[in-house]
């Protein structure tokens, strides 16, 4: 009888190596798995999060002015009186644009049409903002505008379609004898006045403007060119 006791706890012990060895065998595969695994992971991970966080430098594009809008009419007016002034050749006494007094307005949906010869809808699609100098005695046909254009909108077109059909009976029973207009970055720039004034502007934009300037000239179909600058 005790042999049978003996050899049964024997089996018994040599069943339990097993079981605790087969436990062994498996903790050290799952945890070589579970390192491999996370190690893979981490390595994904790192490698995502890195590529998600880089940081891509932005394009920067040059502009064609600083400033606020208002500041880039008066720099652009100030520097056509000087080159008008410098022009004048005549004998008399000098009565181009910087004899003007001018005011700086803001072009908005009211007045977009006979402006910019863009409707409302064409406003505020195109146009980021635009503002005007022109005279405090509405008798006056002088104008210079300043038109910032939206991103993506196309420059030349746009700029084109402004100066053509902006209104030349804008200002009463007299009109301006010409219009001339310039684009640069997305900037428009157009003067209704003399011819004088025109060029003076349009010099002023050239020399002021980071960018090429490019000139769009309006043929005068209005067939007046009566137009009053002196104050």
């Amino acid at each position: 009888m005790k042999r049978i006791i003996t050899l049964l706890l024997t089996v018994a012990i040599i069943v339990c190596c097993f079981a605790g060895c087969g436990k062994t065998e498996n903790d050290a595969t799952t945890d070589a798995t579970t390192e491999a695994t996370t190690d893979v992971t981490t390595e994904a991970t790192t490698e995502a999060t890195t590529e998600a966080t880089t940081v891509v430098e932005p394009i920067t594009v040059a502009e064609a002015f600083t400033g606020d809008m208002e500041a880039i009419l008066n720099s652009i007016v100030t520097r056509a009186i000087e080159i008008d002034m410098a022009a004048w050749t005549e004998e008399y006494e000098y009565y181009g644009i910087g004899t003007i007094e001018c005011e700086p307005t803001p072009v908005d949906e009211d007045s977009c049409t006979s402006i910019l010869g863009l409707d409302t809808d064409e406003f505020y699609a195109l146009v980021d903002s635009a503002i005007e100098s022109k005279p405090l005695g509405s008798w006056y046909t002088h104008s210079v505008v300043v038109i910032k254009l939206k991103d993506g909108v196309d420059v030349a077109e746009t700029a084109q379609k402004i100066v053509m059909n902006t209104k030349p009976n804008r200002f009463g029973c007299l009109k301006p004898s010409s219009i001339v207009g310039a684009y640069t970055g997305n900037y428009v720039i157009f003067t209704a006045s003399d011819e004088s004034a025109c060029n003076s502007v349009y010099s002023a934009v050239v020399e002021l403007s980071a960018l090429e300037a490019v000139r769009i000239d309006r043929e005068n179909t209005w067939k007046n060119s009566g137009g009053l600058l002196i104050p």
